[in-house]
């Protein structure tokens, strides 16, 4: 899933100085060092392809989606590399949280338990007068062992 970055009033372009710096071509990279990546993955708004970044005429950057699955990349428009966090990332986060069972534990944990429910040392079920059955106890020793006789 690609994630959206730019388009905000914190992403604009600016030289080592802080200055915006109107029109200016900066690169993506995969973090903020010297063994950092470029990216040319890039996408505008309507999809089509980008390999850098250029600012607008007020030095604001233009949305634009970055690569599969990443949230945070790195852009350089000739000074340091500043850091930019993909801005869908709380509506994201807003889904997944709203989803009914976003990985799948739930139904995994609820087919756990009823495998197990009613069996010996699982999770007992009450008979109609509110006891758990025998057949749900787990044997004690004097059931794994036949009965002894008194000449033994």
């Amino acid at each position: 899933m690609r994630h959206l970055y730019g388009g905000t009033a914190a992403d604009v372009a600016e030289d080592a100085s802080g200055v915006r710096v109107p029109g200016a071509t900066g690169t993506v990279w995969t973090g903020p060092g010297e063994g950092a990546t470029q990216i040319t993955d890039l996408l505008a708004l309507d999809g089509a392809p980008m390999q850098q970044l250029v600012a607008d005429s007020a030095g604001m950057l233009p949305a634009f989606y970055g690569p599969e699955s990443k949230t945070r990349v790195w852009v350089d428009f000739g000074g340091a590399r500043v850091a930019l966090v993909a801005t869908d990332t709380a509506d994201r986060l807003s889904e997944h949280q709203a989803a009914a069972d976003p990985h799948g534990s739930t139904t995994a944990a609820v087919e756990a338990i009823q495998a197990r429910m009613g069996r010996p040392l699982g999770f007992a079920q009450l008979d109609e007068n509110g006891r758990v059955p025998a057949s749900q106890l787990p044997l004690c020793p004097c059931q794994t062992k036949p009965p002894q006789t008194a000449a033994e």
